[in-house]
């Protein structure tokens, strides 16, 4: 079985890696054969054994033509974690002239504030093209997107911050609430 997806032509180097090395590393995570059209932009994933790894490749290869390094992407092989995809043009329209001023706004300073999303959630981002792209534990998904999609509508980064203190509040009364139900627990 096989499937053919279409890749930005400035990210196929990337994806191929110095001497083909990020390709080879791709096949055989994912157990697949790649076929890399590199003038239409195509990629042909093929797995003699299920869909699992075609899907796994295409998640692999979508995060790198996304934005990711190769060793971010390769995240996604783990348990429990997602990839996620927020098209910035959802929230500001197509004028290229917001969204670069919103793409400036998720990056910060010197990278600061995409520096400390990813530190406070143990995420990465990557800011390409109209899109922000996450890698996160999927139980951080629900947060990081309010945290982005808040600066995205506009907000000031004070009012995410508030809301990325407010969600580490509730997180750690979560996880001592349910150390107190483990603790309740009776072994007699």
């Amino acid at each position: 079985m096989e499937e053919t997806i279409i890749v930005n032509k400035p990210r196929l180097p990337v994806i191929i890696g110095e001497n083909g090395f990020t390709k080879r590393d791709i096949q055989k995570k994912a157990n697949v054969a790649l076929e890399i059209d590199s003038h239409l932009g195509e990629i042909t994933i093929i797995s003699n054994k299920s869909y699992y790894e075609i899907y796994l490749a295409k998640r692999i290869i979508d995060a790198i033509a996304r934005g990711f390094s190769p060793e971010n992407a390769f995240l996604l092989l783990k348990d429990g974690f997602v990839f996620e995809i927020i098209h910035i043009q959802d929230y500001v329209g197509k004028h290229s002239k917001r969204i670069t001023d919103i793409k400036g706004r998720i990056i910060g300073k010197d990278g600061k504030i995409k520096m400390f999303i990813e530190k406070r959630y143990n995420c990465k981002l990557a800011v390409y093209g109209k899109t922000i792209s996450i890698i996160c534990k999927e139980e951080n998904l629900d947060n990081i997107s309010k945290v982005i999609t808040t600066i995205l509508s506009g907000s000031k980064h004070k009012t995410a911050f508030k809301i990325m203190k407010t969600q580490k509040i509730t997180n750690n009364y979560k996880e001592k609430e349910q150390e107190k139900k483990i603790d309740d627990i009776s072994f007699e």
